[in-house]
């Protein structure tokens, strides 16, 4: 057995603030980064194809 501790000098360090989540990201308006990410693809796609 260990006779102190492993780490004497622990660094410690403060906890974050919590953000309190707003009832918007349930709403029936919230719009998800995945399907704009979906929209955004299939536009340059798009404008990738009408350059060639």
């Amino acid at each position: 057995m260990t006779l102190g501790l492993i780490n004497a000098n622990p660094i410690v360090h403060a906890k974050k603030e919590r953000i309190p989540r707003s009832e918007e990201s349930h709403s029936d308006h919230f719009v998800d980064p995945l399907d704009i990410y979906d929209i955004l693809s299939f536009i340059f796609f798009y404008l990738k194809l009408k350059i060639k």
